[in-house]
């Protein structure tokens, strides 16, 4: 990836403005994009790494927005729920929003935070709004999108940086932590993450970039909504809809929408709230709290894919289901280009356009053509339910059109295919069909699309790649050319087949790695085994979890014995894999009942990892740490 080096601070002939590199992103590892400082009497510019060249002549500045969207003519069930459309009053976050207005106006010139929550309790919703308020006291705020290209001018007043789903664009993330250190002194920055993950899954990055001095360390957690605050979003987003819609829903009584609210975990979500009122808003004959916030979502995509069905068929469409496939399939893609979609047509796969004559006007003419590309819907748990429905109308065709779908941008397309899998499947309790075994099959004996995913499936995964995952991890454990590379491959399946709960395969597979490892270790101590006490640990888990605590006891023993040989060797690199490894042996001789021996492997483990902790008090050795802590009490407890 390509990298405009960071500009140093300069000024003209009479020192009144200079320019200076504030971030830098990148999209699909071809274009480089990010944000340059230009301080003036009045305002700062910011603008896109410059000059011409690969990157192309930076963008004129625009004013950084909130995207409100305006419902116009016979706007879609997917507007009517969207935050975007600010279908209902502001109710119920004082206490978010008041601390969001505490950080804004902090000592740091420089912060970024994180605002978290499930899918659809409101977090963009509550960015937005906070941005708004910023905008009446003279910020700069709005959104931004790290994908692209973008110049927003920057107020002396403040900045404020808002960035959705920021894990579809890690690399992006980074750059930005980066080059937020480098910002010069006397302006007022804020970046706010809206993220589904906790701060612990950002650590990492965080660390990599070497921005925790710019972290406020307490992220805002956005709950469901309750009672009148409930109530009132319920009211204004139905009054909303319905002035929209040109209906007259039944007035709902308080306690009657409090009882529906208490039926079901779910229906406290921000977004199941709206969603049946916009329901009650389109059908005003019926009660709508006859059903649950998961069935009203069904019933709103049900409602919508009709209607594209209709329009399919009055367009004289020999695919009726068109138009809704299409749209599921950008729910994946985030977007799908115009051009993508002429390339996909003209190269035989059939997405249900073959010889339709003008592609652009007759999406145009559905109204699913925006900016040269079909957009995601919006909200998730919508886009999610409509994916699986559209999807499963033809399950044989699925995994490939899923893929079709993910090949415009396959990093952001695999996290968001795990991101719609844990909305349908957990929070919608969508099961029969399932996206996240879609993908798995997607790429299962397909070499070319495991290597595309293979950066993506090392580490931890979401809980909707895991299927996805295992088939890259084992396709390509059965081609690899170096028994190094199989060995990682198989440990990494081993995990991913225990998360999954496939306790047999997972085992199968880390004993596979263990010998391979074993064998290469042979050969070269020094460089192969490191890996080889790591499998040994994952080894010792796997057995653990079918009930062989002696197997399992056996291969921890010997891991931390190699570890404490190479910790000898070489204390700094080593020793954290030894407390590692101690709190490994310490969990197995407690469920052997082996009490003392626990205690000593654990606190052995808090004594070595101590220092480490103390020197990086927000990272991996402090985690460990205070699990090894906690490890100790219970054991000391179970000891008496």
């Amino acid at each position: 990836m390509w990298r405009e080096s960071l500009h140093s601070l300069r000024t003209d002939a009479d020192g009144e403005e200079g320019y200076v590199t504030v971030f830098s992103v990148s999209f699909n590892l071809v274009q480089v994009s990010g944000l340059q400082v230009k301080i003036g009497p009045s305002v700062a510019a910011v603008g896109q790494i410059g000059g011409t060249g690969k990157q192309g002549p930076v963008p004129s500045p625009c004013e950084l927005t909130i995207p409100w969207h305006c419902p116009t003519g016979r706007p879609d069930t997917f507007a009517l729920a969207s935050w975007h459309t600010r279908l209902s009053d502001f109710s119920g976050r004082a206490d978010e929003l008041a601390e969001l207005h505490s950080w804004a106006s902090s000592h740091p010139p420089v912060s970024f935070r994180f605002l978290t929550g499930e899918g659809g309790v409101g977090k963009s919703r509550l960015a937005a709004e906070f941005a708004a308020q910023l905008q009446q006291a003279d910020w700069a705020a709005g959104f931004a999108d790290l994908r692209k290209a973008q110049s927003f001018p920057m107020n002396r007043e403040g900045t404020l940086l808002v960035v959705d789903y920021p894990e579809e664009s890690l690399t992006a993330v980074t750059e930005l932590l980066q080059d937020l250190c480098r910002i010069p002194q006397g302006l007022k920055v804020r970046v706010l993450f809206l993220s589904r993950q906790g701060l612990e899954q950002w650590r990492n990055v965080i660390a990599e970039a070497k921005a925790l001095t710019l972290l406020d360390t307490t992220p805002i957690t956005v709950g469901p909504l309750d009672g009148e605050a409930a109530y009132s979003l319920f009211c204004s987003a139905q009054e909303s809809a319905a002035e929209i819609t040109k209906t007259t829903p039944f007035p709902v009584a308080k306690g009657d929408f409090l009882n529906w609210l208490l039926d079901a975990p779910e229906n406290h979500r921000a977004l199941f709230i709206v969603a049946a009122a916009v329901q009650s808003a389109l059908h005003t004959e019926e009660s709508v709290f006859g059903y649950k916030g998961r069935d009203v979502v069904n019933a709103l995509v049900e409602r919508e894919v009709a209607h594209l069905r209709v329009m399919a068929t009055n367009l004289g469409m020999a695919d009726k289901d068109v138009f809704a496939r299409l749209l599921a399939m950008a729910a994946i893609a985030r977007a799908l280009p115009l051009s993508y979609l002429e390339e996909l047509v003209a190269s035989g796969i059939g997405i249900g356009l073959n010889g339709v004559g003008s592609i652009r006007e007759t999406l145009k003419d559905v109204g699913l053509l925006w900016e040269h590309a079909i957009h995601a819907p919006t909200p998730d748990i919508l886009a999610a339910n409509l994916a699986v429905m559209v999807l499963a109308a033809e399950p044989k065709a699925a995994p490939e059109v899923l893929w079709a779908a993910m090949i415009p941008d396959v990093s952001g397309g695999f996290e968001r295919i795990g991101r719609l899998s844990y909305d349908a499947e957990v929070i919608l309790g969508i099961h029969k069909y399932r996206l996240s075994r879609w993908c798995g099959e997607a790429v299962e004996g397909n070499a070319t699309r495991c290597a595309l995913l293979q950066p993506f499936v090392h580490a931890d995964v979401p809980l909707g790649c895991r299927d996805g995952a295992i088939g890259v991890c084992r396709t390509l454990a059965t081609l690899g050319e170096s028994r190094e590379d199989v060995a990682a491959l198989l440990n990494d399946l081993s995990n991913h087949l225990a998360a999954v709960g496939d306790a047999g395969g997972a085992l199968e597979a880390i004993r596979e790695a263990v010998e391979i490892r074993r064998r290469l270790s042979r050969a070269n101590p020094a460089r192969f085994e490191p890996d080889l006490a790591m499998s040994l640990n994952n080894l010792s888990n796997r057995l653990a979890a079918v009930g062989d605590a002696g197997g399992a006891l056996e291969a921890i023993r010997e891991a931390v014995e190699i570890c404490h040989r190479l910790s000898r060797a070489n204390p700094a690199r080593f020793e954290p894999d030894l407390a590692r490894s101690l709190g490994t042996l310490g969990r197995v001789l407690g469920k052997c009942e082996q009490y003392s021996e626990a205690t000593a492997a654990f606190k052995e483990g808090v004594d070595i990892i101590r220092p480490f902790a103390e020197q990086s008090p927000h990272g991996p050795a402090a985690r460990l740490l205070k699990a090894l802590e906690n490890d100790l009490c219970l054991m000391r407890d179970m000891e008496t």
